[in-house]
């Protein structure tokens, strides 16, 4: 009797672990929050070293144009990123260079992990690609980069992009383009809707974003429908990217408003 309690104790204990791997797999997170560079831990349960052939080996994530680049230490592999539902993401084989190294096996293995790659998870500052089944195939440290992603957003910004209708701003607003200018030092925003100005406060963390309550003026124009648009998607903000002079604001990962940096 003694030891059946033991072996159900042990069952429970094994199911109870699976549960919890299963929960901390499979937790919802924003694909925006891959953006960035990303030490390579571990491929296929092997410690990776933190310089392969004098070069440190990175994955790097641009969500902004779904795409990837592996720095291996040798080549450099690159390609497409896929996100679908969930946290499921597909790594599509692209281009790579041609170089032989005396270390060649960063390389090797990622590109063999590839077709595997099925879904993602985020704990804490580390990211963790996994197999349909839950196999982990690769863990990769966030590397903490020298300009704070907050400070990126200060200046003045004109949309050039909105999407949903997906059109170019110019041709939704004709010559009515509305423009945000951040004061990171302060975290207040400013700037003008179709013929309205706005202002309020933001906060962020990391490449996440808070706008707070806007206020603005209440003039009335033809274009009233347009700014009302870009306001709720303003209000859908949760996250950004800045490439370069391009600022993408983005609702659980999918884009809202682009915009260009005119000073």
């Amino acid at each position: 009797m003694k030891n059946k309690l033991i072996l159900a104790g042990m069952f429970t204990l094994l199911f109870g672990s699976c549960s919890l791997l299963e929960k901390k797999h499979t937790a919802q997170h924003n694909p925006v929050e891959l953006n960035g560079k990303w030490h390579i831990l571990e491929l296929d349960k092997k410690r990776i070293p933190t310089s392969v052939n004098g070069k440190e080996p990175l994955l790097v994530v641009n969500h902004s144009e779904n795409t990837y680049t592996v720095f291996t230490g040798c080549n450099n592999l690159g390609g497409e990123l896929i996100f679908g539902k969930g946290n499921s993401i597909q790594f599509e084989r692209g281009i790579s260079t041609m170089m032989a190294c005396d270390n060649m096996e960063v390389e090797h293995t990622f590109a063999s992990l590839i077709p595997s790659i099925n879904k993602y998870a985020l704990v804490k500052d580390t990211l963790v690609l996994l197999s349909a089944k839950n196999q982990v195939l690769g863990k990769f440290l966030a590397k903490k980069e020298d300009i704070n992603a907050a400070k990126q957003l200060s200046g003045k910004w004109q949309l050039n992009k909105v999407f949903g209708p997906d059109s170019p701003a110019k041709e939704i607003f004709a010559n009515d383009i509305p423009t945000i200018e951040f004061n990171t030092e302060e975290e207040t925003v400013s700037g003008k809707g179709t013929c309205n100005h706005y202002s309020g406060t933001y906060s962020t963390e990391g490449q996440k974003i808070k706008f707070g309550a806007l206020a603005s003026t209440k003039m009335g124009c033809a274009k009233l429908k347009e700014e009302a648009l870009y306001f709720q998607k303003l209000e859908k903000t949760n996250s950004f990217i800045v490439d370069a002079n391009k600022l993408t604001f983005y609702s659980e990962g999918q884009k809202q408003l682009q915009f260009t940096k005119i000073k």
